[in-house]
């Protein structure tokens, strides 16, 4: 029983890495497009801070989706398990669904600082003219 918690524990692990780093790549797929828009923005007085929230508020919903989806999928898959090995049904825990999105505001927040990092280093010179 021992191994099969670890075995479980590796793959979550897993997992979650695969998760941040999806996360990032999209992210930064997100600025590399967005860059002339956060020149723009920086060009007409824009902070940092702005541009901040703007990349934060979109990881939030990334996170939210990512976790409510996940939440009722992994339900889903949990349930045709049990039914199909240990012949009984599971029942939906709302206090798993808070964690869980718990946990994928994390990754999202964790998958996000490197591009949002980026972001707040573009020169909008250098955007607007077209370098």
């Amino acid at each position: 029983m021992q191994e099969l918690n670890q075995l479980m524990t590796l793959i979550t692990v897993v997992v979650l890495a695969i998760t941040a780093f999806s996360i990032m790549t999209m992210m930064t797929t997100n600025v590399i497009e967005r860059r002339k828009e956060i020149g723009i923005m920086k060009a007409i007085g824009a902070n940092s801070h702005q541009i901040l929230k703007l990349f934060i508020i979109d990881s939030i919903l990334l996170g939210l989706f990512g976790g409510i989806f996940g939440y009722f999928v992994g339900f889903g898959l949990a349930n045709i398990i049990a039914q199909q090995v240990f012949t009984i049904s599971i029942s939906l825990i709302p206090n798993v669904l808070f964690f869980s999105l718990g946990i994928s505001f994390g990754i999202a927040l964790l998958g996000s600082i490197i591009p949002v990092r980026k972001a707040l280093q573009i020169d909008p010179a250098i955007v607007i003219r077209g370098d």
